[in-house]
């Protein structure tokens, strides 16, 4: 049994006796309920401390005595030495021994008890005799008697048992172990040394109040389970710590104490607690692992009538125990903790993205993370597997012996797939596994049984059809012991029988995971010989063979690489491009990652790049994104360093193909690369994050290795266009994205990008735009950071860049000059190249240059400057009128004519002789088609030049498409309003686009001006009226949906008569007849209907309602949209909002239930297709009041019940749709007891779909999260 003798008590030091004193007040000032703060107590036992070492003094109300302290008001001196009568005189009183030391005297005066409390035992009335001798000698004088108390080490060995924590102490100091493993609070740091600081959420802060409040309560046990690693005892030890105030916490820490539970020693810890109750001692005890049986044991005792005990067990198995009080922790609880513990302790060694990665790998252990992290940075190899055996033979056989191989063989065959079906129709892959995979003595109902144990556990959990062993670390751990002990002809088997039962994907995804295993590797490596199914192209190239494939390739990355090269490598372009979806998805996948490896790189890079030139894909990450990616300096993908990299582009130029060749000089261009990198962060193995070990300069040798490296691309790109001048404007392109880049590296680089430039430059005619504006933005951004050499080569440039012929000047300025604009002091933005060009006309008619020769250029193509250039010219020389004659002659003639110049030049001379030169291009009739363009170029549209182009357009049937040019600017702000008026019906004459077209502009006239909408209000009407302008899809063909809507509305929300309402009901009518016009604007017209029905529904509604019964098809669907509650958000992300349609908000309640009344057959119907079937009132969804009426009036009606039972299945979700269902069906259970037997059954029968609906759904989620779509 525990205890204490004298023996024990003797061997304490003066300052381990005042500490075992101060505890002992604690836990007798809790056991009798006194507050704690009354115990005082000084550790400096050396200094003069006027005769009291702790004391304590309570209100006597509560209490008078306890068993161990004969007053409310006591004072202890601590002497751990022999105090014979001889020694005891003296000890109270002062120095010279002349009156009582002043905390003594104070005390008798209060009626206190002065106790000396000695390690060695003495006749105790001699010493009591000692103490009344001084006071008698002082002639001390007190109200009553003195009370002196002497506790020796009988006594106070006697007191000490009734504590455990006070045992313990005792224990500790006598350097001796308790019989049961006992420790006290301070003594908890030996449990949790070296574990990271602690972490707590709102499930841990659960289970921390509930064991205060077990600790607080007494006669209380609480039990604490879940899987081995989870932190369970952390929490239990934490809640001693945190929680409550400090005074509490100080009062729980004195009586609390730790056992951990071992098989040889449960007898004595019952003994222990059973000891505790007899002395009626207060104590909180954890027991730590501790079984079923012995909770009930301890339950017992715990709940006996004298129990002044709490006691909280701890254990990682699941029994039931009846009446127990248990918390279940989970690892789904755990989730946030885990996160935040890596992040604590891990944040300055592992980046954000890898402590996440470990997070959710370790699935809420923990430990399991902290250990997984530890082998991260030490680079284990096999990191991600469980390297604790206490916690994986706790996790497999929980309490049972380790000998039981059943159970590991079942888990260990569960484990080397990453989930497995295992109810309903995929239960044949369990039985597959049964059969096949586990050893001979395993039967179907054998692994079934053993597989429940382990869900029960929580070892393996349920995903919808599926299983999985968790967590992922124990999975990987067994699936790689399995590797390494089966036979090569066992796994060769199982591996191409999975491959045809469902289980290959799954297999292979567990496999990627073991690239540390060597047996898996030689079984990847015999996978992909010649014969093997991973050694045929029909395989490699098939869905699920590439799908199983890319999972392989880190494990063995050589014998991967090599069989796929063996495979692929003498394909054609063509055979290549028919590689496409999910096969060419998988393959490039598996290629970047065996590019990775300097062993795999160069057979996988050049599939890679056989793959990109013959690119099918539109992703960014497609073949050619991936191989360009290779060729960059920072994350490459590759290990390799980046001149070793080079070859395989010179094996590209090779094959003398323009695919190859263009392909080498996109992937030099992204080679040129020198900052703001991006790209895909692949792992390898489950944690390994590959970027970490990709070739990165970041050393001096590397960053020269760097510089070398952008050398040779560009002397590659030199060369390439000096072999062959049908690419030089390809790599003129490539160097003029990255020249701002290179220009801020060193002056190695600059020197080198300088003669390449000038090299480059030499060997093309055309000018060189686009790197002109790259040395126009150094320039300005960048110059005060470049030193002089650098500003001296970059002026250099831009002057070897300039053009210096006229030709090649006006393409350079006028036709497609780069964007340049400069910030003046006072703000304002300079345009710089409208500059250039006012000097290059300028300079032109300075050096006499022959503008005719330069026309072919000025009326032909972008011209962005062109207008301004004419004007400049036609600012600086004498019109002339065979001038003009020449530039409609050429505008003719040319390709791709652009009469920009022209208009430019006739608008400087105050657009004299326009309509001259508006009747030349009539005339012509290759320049006639540019009439419009032409017209509206001019800065200033007069009615004439107007006719002159409406007469033009009808008699020559002139292209109408550029009349929307007169919608923008204010072209035509210098006409009359009769003019206006004329041209727009000029042009709504010539047909139904160009009424269109019409409207555009008509609309644009009086956009954002009322008092010109207001003057133009009746010739708008009647233009619609007219002309019957439709919307058009298009806002370069004329009035796009809102363009028309604007208008319509607009026009409707002024007082005007009837006609015009009924026009735009006519029209919303035909466009819903019309599906193609409908699609692109049934938006549009959902806001015309609403302005319709809110201002004018005694005229329409007769009409609509009639035309609502008939209506069929998709003319039906269409107008239910427009006025329904799709119109309104509904199925277009808005959820479960107060929608209402249209008809219901603009039409009074009272005329449609007359409507339905009226028409009991057909109205109804409609009307139930079109309402919303919920609202939503104080946070609670119920039915709508349009579908509760429609229900209980016509809930008879089945095909009532089917549309409202659509709008219940019509509804747009994000995340699970099990949450939707359940919404559902909550509001459908309020019309199971509906008075009309239809309703009831119709909602039964849903309700009973929605069940199954959601047993399913939450299946499909489940089985997402293992990546089973």
């Amino acid at each position: 049994m525990l205890r204490i003798d004298n023996e024990h008590i003797k061997k304490l030091d003066e300052k381990q006796l005042t500490i075992l004193c101060k505890k002992l007040l604690r836990a007798e000032a809790i056991s009798f309920g006194i507050r704690l703060g009354s115990a005082n107590g000084s550790l400096n036992i050396k200094a003069s401390d006027g005769g009291k070492d702790v004391s304590i003094k309570w209100d006597k109300s509560k209490c008078e005595h306890t068993d161990y302290l004969p007053s409310n008001n006591v004072l202890f001196q601590c002497k751990a030495t022999n105090m014979p009568p001889s020694k005891c005189r003296g000890e109270i009183l002062n120095t010279e021994g002349n009156e009582v030391v002043e905390e003594v005297d104070t005390l008798f005066k209060d009626g206190g008890t002065y106790i000396l409390f000695c390690t060695h035992d003495h006749q105790r009335s001699k010493q009591k005799e000692a103490f009344f001798d001084d006071l008698d000698s002082v002639s001390a004088n007190y109200d009553k008697t003195p009370e002196i108390e002497i506790m020796n080490a009988s006594e106070i060995s006697d007191w000490v048992n009734n504590y455990p924590s006070a045992i313990s102490y005792v224990l500790k100091c006598n350097q001796l172990i308790s019989p049961v493993g006992l420790k006290i609070f301070n003594q908890f740091t030996d449990i949790t040394h070296g574990q990271p600081e602690f972490v707590s959420n709102s499930k841990t802060n659960l289970i921390i109040n509930k064991i205060h409040d077990t600790i607080r309560n007494q006669k209380n046990i609480l039990r604490l389970v879940g899987l081995s690693g989870l932190g369970k005892t952390r929490i239990a030890i934490e809640c001693l710590n945190l929680g409550t105030d400090e005074d509490e916490l100080k009062q729980f820490r004195s009586i609390s104490c730790y056992i951990k539970c071992r098989k040889d020693k449960e007898g004595q810890i019952i003994d222990f607690i059973n000891q505790l109750l007899i002395n009626k001692q207060a104590a909180f005890i954890i027991v730590d692992e501790c079984p079923s049986h012995i909770h009930r044991e301890i339950s017992q005792i715990v709940n006996s009538p004298d129990s002044k005990l709490s006691v909280l067990t701890i254990d990682y198995e699941f029994d039931q125990i009846s009446n127990a009080d248990i918390i279940k922790l989970e690892p789904s609880d755990l989730q946030d903790i885990v996160k935040q513990i890596l992040k604590n302790r891990f944040q300055t060694s592992l980046r954000d993205f890898e402590l996440d990665r470990i997070a959710k790998f370790a699935q809420g252990f923990p430990q399991i993370a902290v250990l997984i992290a530890e082998s991260r940075i030490a680079d284990d190899i096999r990191v991600g597997t469980l390297n604790d055996d206490m916690i994986k033979e706790r996790l497999i056989y929980g309490r049972e012996v380790s000998e039981n191989q059943i159970k590991y063989e079942v888990l260990r065959a569960c484990s080397i797939f990453e989930y497995i079906g295992f109810t309903e129709d995929k239960s044949e892959q369990a039985k597959y596994v049964a059969n096949h995979v586990c050893g001979d003595r395993i039967t179907y109902e054998l692994f079934y049984e053993e597989c429940e144990k382990f869900r029960k556990r929580g070892i393996i959990e349920t995903r919808g059809d599926y299983i999985r062993v968790r967590p992922l670390p124990l999975a990987i751990s067994l699936a790689a012991e399995w590797w390494e002990s089966t036979p090569p002809d066992k796994i060769t088997e199982i591996i191409s029988e999975v491959t045809t039962n469902g289980l290959g994907e799954s297999i292979c995804g567990q496999l990627s995971k073991l690239h540390f295993v060597d047996k898996a590797k030689e079984r990847v490596s015999e996978l992909c010989e010649d014969d093997a199914p991973f050694g045929k192209a029909k395989v490699l190239t098939s869905v699920q063979g590439s799908r199983l494939f890319r999972e392989l390739v880190n494990v063995n990355p050589e014998a991967t690489s090599k069989s796929l090269y063996r495979a692929l490598s003498n394909l054609k372009i063509a055979d290549y491009e028919e590689i496409k979806g999910d096969v060419r998805r998988n393959l490039v996948w598996a290629l970047s990652d065996l590019i990775f490896y300097e062993i795999s790189f160069f057979e996988s890079a050049e599939l890679l790049m056989n793959l990109a030139v013959a690119e099918n894909e539109p992703y960014s990450n497609n073949a050619k994104g991936v191989f360009k990616q290779i060729f960059k300096v920072a994350l490459s993908g590759t290990k390799l360093p980046p001149l070793s990299r080079l070859s395989i582009l010179e094996k590209a130029l090779e094959k003398n193909s323009k695919r190859y060749t263009e392909l080498v000089i996109n992937s030099l261009g992204a080679a040129l690369q020198t900052r703001n990198f991006t790209g895909q962060v692949r792992s390898v193995g489950p944690i390994v994050d590959r970027t970490s070990q990709e070739w990165y300069p970041g050393t001096k040798e590397k960053i020269e290795e760097s510089f070398e490296y952008w050398e040779s691309c560009l002397d590659l790109l030199v060369r390439i266009s000096k072999e062959d001048n049908d690419f030089i404007e390809i790599v003129k392109s490539e160097v003029a994205i990255h020249t701002r880049s290179l220009f801020n590296v060193n002056d190695r680089i600059v020197e080198k990008l300088y003669h390449t430039i000038k090299k480059l430059n030499n060997l093309s005619d055309n000018i060189w735009t686009d790197v002109f504006q790259a040395l126009l933005d150094v320039k300005r951004y960048d110059q005060e950071e470049l030193n002089e050499n650098k500003l001296s080569k970059l002026d250099s440039l831009i002057r070897v860049i300039e053009p210096t012929d006229f030709k090649d000047k006006i393409q350079f300025y006028v036709s497609t000059p780069v964007h340049d604009h400069e910030k003046e002091e006072d703000g304002n933005y300079v345009d710089l190249t409208l500059e250039r060009v006012k000097d290059l006309g300028k300079e032109i008619i300075e050096e006499n240059i022959e503008i005719v020769s330069l026309l072919p250029d000025l009326l032909a193509g972008e011209q962005r400057y062109g207008f301004q250039f004419g004007n400049k010219i036609g600012e600086l020389v004498n019109f002339d009128l065979k001038f003009i004659d020449v530039c409609v002659e050429k505008l003719g003639k040319v390709d791709n004519p652009n009469p920009l110049f022209l208009a430019g030049y006739i608008s400087a001379k105050n657009n004299k002789k326009a309509s001259y030169s508006i009747q030349k291009i009539i005339n012509d009739k290759n320049a006639r088609d540019l009439l419009v363009f032409f017209i509206c170029a001019l800065d200033e549209v007069k009615t004439e030049h107007l006719k002159m182009m409406i007469n033009a357009i009808e008699q020559y049937h002139i292209d109408t498409k550029d009349l929307h040019r007169f919608s923008y600017g204010r072209k035509l702000e210098s006409l009359s309003m009769s003019d206006l008026k004329w041209f727009l019906n000029s042009i709504a004459s010539l047909g139904e686009k160009e009424s269109s077209l019409a409207l555009k502009i008509l609309y644009m006239q009086v956009f954002n001006d009322e008092e010109k909408l207001q003057s133009l209000q009746n010739f708008i009407l009647n233009f619609f009226l007219t002309y019957n302008p439709k919307p058009s899809e298009s806002r370069i063909d004329g009035a796009d949906g809102h363009t028309w809507s604007e208008l319509v509305t607009k026009l409707l929300n002024k007082n005007i008569n009837k006609e015009f309402p009924d026009y735009v009901y006519n029209t919303i009518i035909d466009i819903c007849s019309d599906t193609d016009t409908y699609l692109s604007l049934d938006h549009y017209l959902t806001k015309v209907f609403r302005v319709l029905l809110n201002r004018y529904h005694e005229v329409i509604w007769p009409k609509l309602s009639d035309y609502l019964l008939n209506v069929e098809g998709v003319e039906y669907l269409n107008i239910r949209r427009v006025i329904g509650i799709d119109a309104v958000g509904f199925g277009r992300g808005k959820g479960l909002e107060n929608e209402k349609s249209i008809l219901e908000e603009e039409i009074p309640k009272e005329k449609l239930i007359e409507w339905c009344n009226k028409n009991p057959d057909s109205a109804p119907i409609f009307l139930a297709s079109i309402i919303p079937v919920y609202k939503e009132e104080n946070k609670k969804i119920t039915l709508s009041d349009w579908a509760l009426y429609l229900i209980d009036n016509f809930g008879t009606n089945k095909k009532v019940l089917a549309e409202i039972g659509s709008n219940f299945s019509s509804f747009s979700w994000t995340g699970s749709v099990v949450s939707y269902y359940k919404i559902q069906k909550n509001v459908l259970e309020s019309l199971t007891t509906h008075q009309i037997s239809e309703v009831r059954k119709w909602s039964k029968d849903r309700i009973d779909w929605l069940d199954k609906a959601i047993v399913q759904e939450n299946k499909r989620d489940e089985e997402r999260e293992l990546g089973i779509y």
